[in-house]
C-alpha cells in the first residue's frame, strides 16, 4: 500500500516508540502518532511520509484504549515536555520496560537479558527539581513556558505539573516583575530584549532561583523582593549574564543578587551543595533507589572509581563501601564543590579534574586497581577512548538515561570480554519518554557471543 500525504487511513494502535509516539503499522510500514494508546482505534491523518518513517495524527477516536486516562494539563500536546500524560501510568511504566528490552535486544546484540529490576515512579507530579524555564514576549505582556516541539515558539503555562510548585510560583513572579518594570523578553532572532530564562533549583528545605538574561541585571531589588514573596523559603537569587547567541542557557557571569549561591540536599543520607551549575539527579527519591543499585551492583572492596562524577553523590555513596574511591570530572566548578561535599561528609573521596579516559588512563598507570568502576555518562553515552579504557576493567556499572546509547556500549561491551550480569530499570522522569538504567557488566574469561 503506498501511504501519502494528507490521506486517512483507520488503524489500530500497536505500541509505542522511544519518543512516546503510538506506533500503527499500515501496509507493511510504521506509522508514528502523537497522542496515541496502545489499543486505540482511530481514523488517522498523514501528515509527513519519508523514505524512513510515516507520522500522523489522530483526527477521530473509533474506539477508545482502556489505557487511556485525561491529561491533566492542559498544554499537553502542545508544550513538548510529556509524552504520556494520556495514559494510565502502568501503560507508561511498561511501554518504558519494552523499549528497554527492544533496543538492547535490537541495537545491543543481546539475545537475552537478565531479569530487568523494575523501579517505578512513586510520585508523578511535581518530582523535578530544577526547572528552566523559556520566557516569550505575549500579545499584552511576558509570558513562560516550554517549547513547542522543533520549534522556539513558547507554549504559556502558569504552571508545569510535573514542576516542583515553588519552581512555578517562581516563574509567574519573574514574569509579573517584568511586566510592572516594562522589561522585555529576550528575542532570539533579533538578539534583542533581557530576560532569556527563569532558573529555579528546589530542595528539601529551600530553594535557589535566578534569572538569565541578555545583559546585566536591572531593577534588582524589586526582583528580589517579588521572588522573596513568591518563594518564602529561597535562600539565594542569582543573576546569569549570558549574551551569548545559541541554545546553551546556563553560562556567562553568575551574580548573587541575595543570599547564597547555592541550596544543600540530602540524597541516600548524606548532605550536598548544589549550585547553578552543579549536576544533581532531577528527581530525589528515584535517584536514591537508582543509587541504591548502582551500590549493590558495585559491591565493596579496596577501590572504586567514578567517571563523569559531577559533584560526587556517586563518589561519596561508594566511599561508604570501599576504602579508596577517586571522582574524575571535566568540570572545574563540579570539581570544587565534590571536594567540599566530601570534606562535609567526612569522606575520604578524591577528585581530579579530567577528561573521563584520560583521567581513568592515569589512574590505571599510577597502578590504580578499582575493583569497580562506576560510569554515568551524558546521553550520547561512552567516547570510543573511554570504552578501550574500560577493557581491562573487571566490573563496571553503568548508568543511562538512553538506553539507545547504553546498547550501542554494552554491545560493544561484550565484544571486549564482559558480560551483562544484572540489569534495571528505574523511572526517573514519568510523564516523560525518558527511563534511567543500569546494567552491571563483569569480565569473563572470553568473549561474550
Amino acid at each position: 500500500m503506498n501511504i501519502l500525504k494528507n490521506q486517512r487511513i483507520e488503524a489500530e494502535i500497536l505500541g509505542y516508540n522511544s519518543r512516546g509516539q503510538g506506533v500503527a503499522r499500515i501496509g507493511g510500514r510504521a506509522v508514528f502518532v502523537e497522542g496515541g494508546a496502545r489499543g486505540d482505534r482511530a481514523r488517522l491523518h498523514i501528515v509527513k511520509v519519508t523514505s524512513s518513517a510515516v507520522y500522523a495524527k489522530i483526527e477521530a477516536l473509533l474506539c477508545r484504549s482502556p489505557r487511556r486516562m485525561e491529561p491533566q494539563c492542559p498544554a499537553f500536546g502542545r508544550c513538548g515536555g510529556c509524552a504520556y500524560a494520556h495514559l494510565q501510568y502502568e501503560e507508561e511504566f511498561n511501554a518504558k520496560i519494552q523499549q528497554v528490552v527492544d533496543t538492547l535486544t535490537r541495537l545491543g546484540g543481546c539475545a537475552s537479558l537478565p531479569e530487568i529490576e523494575e523501579v517505578p515512579a512513586k510520585e508523578l507530579v511535581g518530582y523535578r527539581n530544577k526547572a528552566l524555564f523559556p520566557v516569550a514576549n505575549g500579545p499584552d505582556r511576558p509570558v513562560w513556558g516550554f517549547y513547542r516541539p522543533r520549534s522556539h515558539h513558547v507554549v504559556p503555562l502558569t504552571a508545569c505539573l510535573i514542576q516542583d510548585p515553588r519552581a512555578n510560583a517562581a516563574a509567574n513572579a519573574v514574569v509579573g516583575w517584568m511586566h510592572t518594570n516594562g522589561i522585555s523578553a529576550y528575542d532570539q532572532a533579533l538578539h534583542s530584549g533581557l530576560v532569556r530564562h527563569i532558573f529555579a533549583r528546589t530542595g528539601t528545605r529551600g530553594c535557589l532561583l535566578g534569572v538569565v538574561a541578555n545583559g546585566g541585571p536591572q531593577q534588582a531589588r524589586s526582583l528580589v523582593s517579588s521572588l522573596r514573596a513568591a518563594c518564602p523559603d529561597a535562600e539565594g537569587i542569582l543573576w546569569i549574564d549570558n549574551r551569548e547567541p545559541g541554545n546553551v542557557v546556563l553560562q556567562g557571569s553568575i551574580a548573587t543578587l541575595w543570599g547564597r549561591p547555592y541550596i544543600e540536599e540530602t540524597l541516600c543520607g548524606l548532605t550536598f551543595r548544589i549550585g547553578a551549575l552543579s549536576f544533581f539527579q532531577i528527581n530525589r527519591i528515584q535517584a536514591e533507589a537508582l543509587y541504591g543499585l548502582a551500590m549493590d551492583f558495585a559491591g565493596t572492596g579496596e577501590t572504586a572509581v567514578d567517571l563523569y562524577c559531577g559533584t560526587g553523590t556517586i563518589a561519596l555513596c561508594l566511599a561508604r563501601r570501599f576504602s579508596n574511591v577517586w571522582g574524575i570530572e571535566t568540570v572545574s566548578q563540579a570539581i570544587h564543590d565534590a571536594q567540599i561535599n566530601a570534606a562535609h561528609n567526612g569522606l575520604p573521596a578524591q577528585f581530579i579534574r579530567a577528561d573521563a579516559a584520560e583521567g581513568l588512563a592515569a589512574l590505571l598507570q599510577r597502578g590504580v586497581d578499582p575493583a569497580a568502576i562506576v560510569v554515568d555518562p551524558p546521553r550520547k553515552g561512552l567516547s570510543p577512548t573511554l570504552a578501550d579504557a574500560l577493557k581491562t576493567s573487571r566490573r563496571i556499572v553503568y548508568l543511562s538515561c538512553n538506553p539507545a546509547t547504553l546498547a550501542r556500549d554494552i554491545k560493544l561491551l561484550r565484544q571486549n570480554g564482559f558480560s551483562l550480569s544484572r540489569l534495571a530499570a528505574v523511572d526517573m522522569f514519568p510523564r516523560t519518554a525518558h527511563i534511567e538504567c543500569a546494567a552491571l557488566l563483569q569480565r569473563t574469561t572470553g568473549n561474550t557471543p
